[in-house]
C-alpha cells in the first residue's frame, strides 16, 4: 500500500498542471526510514485516514499526521462562540474547564 502511495505521490508532484485541476482537500505527511520528509495528497478524509493508518502499522515510517485546508471550514473549530449556555445553533453548553487543586 505504502508503494502505491508513494508512486501515487510522485505522479501528482511532478505535474503542475494536474494539481491544479483539482481541490488537494488532505495531506498526509510521514517520514521514511531514511529520515526523510515525504507527503501525500488525498481528496477525501476516508482515503487520508486510510492512507496514515497504513502508513502507521509499519515501523519503519514515523511522524504520520494528517492536516486539511477545508474551503467549506468557516470560523474556528469547535464553539466559536456561547451566548447564555447555549451554541449559534441551539444546543446547550456546558463544558466547564475544572483546574487541578
Amino acid at each position: 500500500m505504502v508503494e502505491h502511495l508513494l508512486a501515487k505521490q510522485d505522479v501528482a508532484s511532478s505535474s503542475l498542471v494536474s494539481r491544479s485541476k483539482k481541490f488537494i482537500m488532505f495531506k498526509v505527511y510521514f517520514t521514511n526510514e531514511y529520515g526523510d520528509a515525504r507527503s501525500y495528497d488525498e481528496e477525501t478524509l476516508t482515503g487520508a485516514l486510510k492512507a496514515a493508518e497504513g502508513l502507521r502499522r509499519q515501523q519503519r515510517y514515523s511522524f504520520v499526521t494528517i492536516v486539511s485546508e477545508d474551503p467549506n471550514c468557516v470560523g474556528k473549530a469547535g464553539v466559536d462562540s456561547v451566548e447564555n449556555g447555549k451554541t449559534p445553533d441551539g444546543h446547550v453548553y456546558s463544558w466547564v474547564k475544572r483546574r487541578r487543586p
